[in-house]
Order: structure tokens, then C-alpha cells, then sequence
């Protein structure tokens, strides 16, 4: 395992190529074959939703872990909140690290975990917005199914406990 300790920015577009949030230098704890972990701790966020010059600005409030896994069309979001843990994860092109950014479209669709410890439940988000942005961004057929297939993955591969290797905290030693 590769140990980085360095900081990236991340950006997350829209299919049609529109810059909508950026995570400011999240720290990029390591990096293997198969992935990158980013500690999102404090990190500044800039949203633009509407895709105009308007920006909104924010803070990460709770300690986090973020995976982007090179090969794979989604990235997953191990989060400490006041309630539990909660595993998030967002339906996106695997990604891509350019001059010192790693990028990758978002395509709508999320899951959600909460209180995975105790739970193990997914649900899921953002569909309308999924069905929207693929007839406003004329998603292809080819792409869709692609969503579709990885939706079904990752709930197989949740009910099968092999999103669990992402939950151990202590093993990573990094939310504390």
C-alpha cells in the first residue's frame, strides 16, 4: 500500500461537463492498484447546482473516509456522525487524477447506509434526479444501462457484506 499523505482537489462534474462541486485538498491518505482513500476531514466545499457563477460555500462537518475505486462506476463515503457511522455511496465514472485534481462524473443516483453498525439497510436517492439529468444531458442507452448494471451490483455486493471491508475504520486507523 502506498502512502500519500498529500492533497488533492476533487471535482465532480455533470455529464454534460459542467463543474458542480469541488472538495478543497481532502488529504490523500493512500493509493494502491485499486484505489484511492481520501480523508475529507475540514475540507472546503464549493457547489454551484444551478450551473451559473453563483457558488456556495461549505465545510465537511464530521470526519470521513472517501474511496474512489479505479475500476469501478461508483466511489464510497464512510462517514462519523453524531448518530453512527453511515456509508454513502454516489453512482459515478470511475476516476481520473489530472494536474494534481481527481475528477469524475457524478451521475445522480446515491445509497445510503445509516447506522451501518447496527443496520444493514441501503437506500436510495436522488432517482428523480437521476431520470432528469438523463433526459436534460441525453444520457445514451449504453450509459444508462451501465448506471443501471452498477445500481444492482452494489446492492448485491452490500447484501453480500463485501462493501464491509470499507467500514473497518480501525484496520485504517483514520477517522479516530
Amino acid at each position: 500500500m502506498k502512502k500519500n499523505h498529500k492533497k488533492l482537489s476533487i471535482h465532480a462534474y455533470k455529464f454534460n461537463g459542467w463543474l458542480y462541486r469541488t472538495w478543497e485538498f481532502p488529504e490523500l491518505v493512500f493509493e494502491n492498484n485499486e484505489l484511492y482513500c481520501f480523508k475529507g476531514n475540514n475540507s472546503k466545499i464549493i457547489t454551484n447546482h444551478s450551473g451559473t457563477k453563483n457558488h456556495y460555500h461549505s465545510k465537511i462537518k464530521y470526519k470521513m473516509i472517501w474511496f474512489f475505486l479505479k475500476d469501478e462506476w461508483f466511489n464510497i463515503i464512510f462517514r462519523k456522525k453524531n448518530t453512527g457511522y453511515e456509508l454513502y455511496i454516489n453512482l459515478a465514472s470511475p476516476p481520473i487524477v489530472e494536474d494534481g485534481v481527481l475528477k469524475y462524473i457524478d451521475f445522480d443516483l446515491d445509497y445510503v447506509a445509516r447506522n451501518v453498525t447496527y443496520n444493514k439497510k441501503m437506500i436510495l436517492l436522488d432517482s428523480k434526479e437521476f431520470l432528469e439529468n438523463s433526459k436534460n444531458f441525453k444520457y445514451p442507452q449504453l450509459l444508462i444501462n451501465k448506471i443501471n448494471n452498477t445500481a444492482a451490483k452494489i446492492k448485491q455486493l452490500f447484501k453480500e457484506n463485501k462493501l464491509d471491508r470499507f467500514m473497518d475504520v480501525k484496520k485504517l486507523h483514520i477517522l479516530g
